[in-house]
Formats: C-alpha cells, sequence, structure tokens
C-alpha cells in the first residue's frame, strides 16, 4: 500500500488583532514563524510543510522571508482560511493534512509526530490532541485527510467555519474521529505556550535561551516542560483557545442573529395541542421550558452535540435528550449497534442474554450494587427504591429533595394546591433542588423517622 503523503500546513498572517506582526518576532536570532515551521519540518512522518498565508499586500514580507528559508508558501483568501487550506492542501498534493498555527514555537516535533502516527494507524477522517488537551496550548496538532477538508470546504457555510477551518469538521458525526491522549504531567493541559500577547513573546524567548536548539528545533517536548518548570510561577493568562472565543463573541455582538423563523413548530404546536395534553409527552420537553419565539419547540433531526429543528434552524443541544445521550445524536457505533440489534428481533416474551451481560457489568462498576432490576424510567426506579426503603426499615415516611418521578404520592406533595391529601403531606417532605441543609435539619429533627 502507498505511504499517503502528508503534508503540514502552518497558517499565519501579518495582522493579528492581539500582536500584529508577531510572525516576524525574533526567538533566539531567528523569525518567530521560521521556528514554527522548523519545528513541524522536524518531525518524523511529515513529508513537506507549507505556510498558508493571505494575498493581502500586509502578508508580502512574511511570505518573501519563508520562501527565502526554503520553505514552500501558498497565498490565498484573506479571511476565507478554509478555502486557503483546501486550496493549499490540492497544491501541495497533499493525502493527509496536519495543521498547527503559526503562533506556536515551542511545538515539539514529537507531539506532531504521535499525533500523525495515531491518526494513520487508526485510519480515522480526523484526529486532534485538543479533545480534551493533554498538553499545553501552542502543542495544537489536529490531523485529518484531504478528502475531509474538501467536503468541509463545499458544506460549510458560516463566517465562523470558515475562519476556523476545522471548526465544521468537528461536528461531523458521520466520521471517525478521536482525540489524541499524550502522555504528560496533568499541570500541562491548563498551560499556554502560545504567542497572543507581549508577554507570551518574553516567555518563548527565556524558553529558547535556556535550551538552545538541536539542529536548528528544540528537542523533545519533556525537555521544553522541563525547561518551563525551572522559569518560576507563570502569572500570564491562560485563556486557552482565546481567539477563537474572541471571534464568537465579536460575531454574536457585532452582528447579532436574525428572528428565528419558527413558522413549522408553531404548526406542530398547533396540531399537538389538539390530542396531547401540553402539547409534548414530558413536561421537560415542553415549549414552556424555554423562550417562546426564540427558542425551538419541535426538533427534526440531529447529529453529535447539533440538532435541527422543524424549520431548519441548527442549534447546540446541551439537553441531549434529558441528559441520557453521551455521546450525542446518530452516534455510528451507537446507530450501528442499534440496527444490528433491531435486525434480529427485540422486546422478547422472554429474557435475552443481554440483560445477564449489562447486570454483569453493572454490579462489577457500581461498588454497592448486588443486584440489579431494570425500569422503564425514572418513576419506576425511584418508586422503586421507595418500596425497597419501606420494607427494610418498617418506616412510611420519606425525605426528597428534587423531582422523584410522576407517582400520586410525590406529585402531589409538589404541587401548592390545598387539595393535596393530608395523608400525602404527611408521608413526603419535598425540598428544593439541592436544598442539602434543609434535608439535614429535617433528619437531625425528625432521627428515627426516616
Amino acid at each position: 500500500m502507498t505511504k499517503p503523503r502528508v503534508v503540514a500546513i502552518i497558517q499565519a498572517r501579518m495582522g493579528s488583532t492581539r500582536l500584529p506582526g508577531k510572525s516576524l518576532a525574533d526567538i533566539s536570532g531567528k523569525p518567530l514563524i521560521i521556528r514554527v515551521l522548523e519545528q513541524v519540518a522536524a518531525a518524523p512522518g511529515v513529508d513537506a510543510v507549507v505556510l498558508a498565508t493571505t494575498t493581502d499586500p500586509a502578508d508580502d514580507p512574511l511570505a518573501e522571508l519563508v520562501a527565502a528559508h526554503d520553505f514552500s508558501v501558498f497565498r490565498g483568501h484573506p479571511t476565507d482560511v478554509l478555502s486557503r487550506y483546501a486550496a493549499a492542501a490540492s497544491a501541495a498534493n497533499a493525502d493527509v493534512v496536519v495543521r498547527v498555527t503559526g503562533d506556536c514555537p515551542l511545538i515539539s516535533p514529537d507531539t506532531v509526530s504521535e499525533a500523525v502516527g495515531r491518526f494513520l494507524e487508526a485510519s480515522a477522517a480526523y484526529a486532534s490532541n485538543t479533545n480534551p488537551y493533554s498538553r499545553p496550548d501552542g502543542q495544537d496538532v489536529e490531523v485529518f485527510g484531504r478528502d475531509v477538508l474538501e467536503r468541509a470546504n463545499r458544506e460549510a457555510a458560516s463566517e465562523l467555519d470558515r475562519e476556523h477551518v476545522t471548526a465544521w469538521i468537528r461536528r461531523m458525526g458521520d466520521i471517525t474521529a478521536f482525540n489524541v491522549k499524550h502522555a504528560a504531567p496533568p499541570a500541562a493541559a491548563t498551560m499556554r505556550w502560545s504567542v497572543d500577547h507581549p508577554a507570551d513573546l518574553v516567555f518563548v524567548r527565556r524558553v529558547w535561551s535556556m535550551l538552545g536548539s538541536t539542529n536548528g528545533h528544540l528537542p523533545s517536548f519533556t525537555d521544553i516542560f522541563d525547561a518551563t518548570q525551572q522559569l518560576g510561577p507563570d502569572d500570564r493568562e491562560t485563556i486557552v483557545n482565546e481567539g477563537a472565543y474572541r471571534a464568537i463573541f465579536d460575531a454574536a455582538t457585532t452582528d447579532p442573529a436574525p428572528p428565528l423563523p419558527l413558522a413549522e413548530s408553531e404548526k406542530w404546536l398547533t396540531r399537538s395541542a389538539r390530542v396531547i395534553p401540553g402539547g409534548a409527552q414530558t413536561y421537560s420537553k415542553s415549549w414552556r421550558q424555554h423562550i417562546r419565539g426564540v427558542s425551538p419547540i419541535f426538533l427534526d433531526h440531529g447529529r453529535g452535540a447539533r440538532v435541527w429543528d422543524v424549520d431548519g434552524n441548527e442549534f447546540v443541544d446541551l439537553v441531549q435528550g434529558l441528559l441520557p445521550n453521551i455521546l450525542g445524536y446518530a452516534h455510528p457505533e451507537v446507530d450501528r449497534a442499534a440496527y444490528d440489534r433491531a435486525a434480529k428481533g427485540h422486546s422478547f416474551s422472554l429474557p435475552h442474554p443481554l440483560e445477564v451481560e449489562l447486570a454483569e457489568r453493572l454490579v462489577r462498576l457500581i461498588p454497592c450494587a448486588e443486584m440489579v432490576r431494570f425500569g422503564k424510567n425514572g418513576s419506576d426506579a425511584t418508586a422503586g427504591a421507595v418500596r425497597i426503603a419501606r420494607a427494610f426499615t418498617g418506616r412510611e415516611r420519606i425525605a426528597c429533595c428534587g423531582y422523584h418521578g410522576w407517582q400520586d404520592w410525590f406529585i402531589g406533595a409538589t404541587s401548592r394546591d390545598a387539595g393535596i391529601p393530608a395523608g400525602v403531606k404527611d408521608l413526603v417532605h419535598p425540598f428544593p433542588y439541592n436544598d442539602a441543609e434543609a434535608l439535614d435539619r429535617l433528619l437531625a429533627s425528625r432521627r428515627g423517622e426516616f
């Protein structure tokens, strides 16, 4: 099998908002951008390194400098960085693209090489070492196939997606992606080694002056990390990925989103109100939980953390089906497993071995669990726990905090209507969410009853 051509593309320009001209700032005798390029070029497994800068005349000095140091230069759109990357990858005949930003002069060759190697071994479509970080900001590496990059260039529409290159790729739910977790001290994940402010230049210069260079580049990540520890406390700001957050904030404040089109949602709500009490099968998913007119009412489909409503509006869904979807919507492996199981039948009239295997795993993983009983929902589980507690203790009263289902014995106690049966009030003592102190006071005052 032919080895894929791996090309590292480093984006940089002279017009940085926070530190203009930083690409040409001196780092131990060489411009910062040359330090970045040399660090990445020293990574085993990288076949070529390309600077992707803009066609803006202000970037002429940058392009001329890099070319004079015998690195390839591609010049593209000033603000559409995604199209610039796609065109640079095509011009370099890349099969695999390694993305590194031009403000990372402390990036170590072994960090880049490990990310590339893990990507190729996994036959994945996308890999990064930033989700979550296991090494400092400034050791960021993303690796992806050129086909994925070209698809993003065709389909990504928003200005933020065009500016930040891989934002759209990271949201794709139908590709194989994974995080490269490097070996590193836990503190490394909270550090920032990128150059965004004048103080960062001072920090980077001190590291380079301590380590010098080997064949034009710094040694391993471990050596760089040890050098940073010798510098003493670091009082610089450590906002990881600050630029991306600033861009999102600026876009939201300078270009407010237009009113949401919700005509289809309103039609479905009208239909739902005729046949479903409250318009939803559970209050937790009702439109009443959100602000009408600016929030979706009916969702149509989802992928990963994103959902689209019946009007075609796109949202980030932090609720995820009331929280059980820890892998997001339409996860390929979950979908495949569900399809394979459905093809063999389900909800049989007798137990299936999967029930036993899951119960065994739960007993093994949960220290207090000795046996397992499955329920259909949270209300079933809560009712079962109450019955077991009453049977074991011989007591009747239940102290509860938060929502515990919609059985009569509980849901009535959370209502403030005067018509609550006295027996229910006497048996259940509800508290506000997370009011542990009130619960402790009750238990202390009526010890032996609960």
